[in-house]
């Protein structure tokens, strides 16, 4: 697996077997990752790339959309993301009701 840099803050992993993309547009100075998030998105036919949020809230995403992906037939890593979902889930009420 290798990483390039598509576009303007942008970088995709490619490897030499076909494969789905998930695409985390970086944050850039002068446009705040408006750059980023229309290069990747614009993507032609034929390439899907699944995009997800500007910066690091795109790449935690991306990260968790992943596993999720790969949970699908990885018995392991189905129960580690319930529990972590659980645990997310119990977080964010005790914040909301504090």
């Amino acid at each position: 697996m290798a990483t390039r840099e598509d576009g303007p803050g942008s970088y995709t992993i490619f490897t030499q077997i076909v494969a789905d993309l998930l695409g985390v547009p970086m944050e850039s100075k002068a446009l705040h990752g408006m750059d980023s998030l229309l290069s990747t998105v614009q993507m032609p036919a034929g390439i899907p790339v699944g995009t997800l949020a500007i910066g690091s809230a795109g790449a935690k995403n991306a990260a968790l959309l992943a596993i999720a992906i790969l949970a699908n037939h990885r018995p392991e890593l189905r129960a580690k993301l319930h529990q972590f979902r659980a645990a997310q889930k119990e977080k964010i009420a005790k914040e909301v009701l504090q």
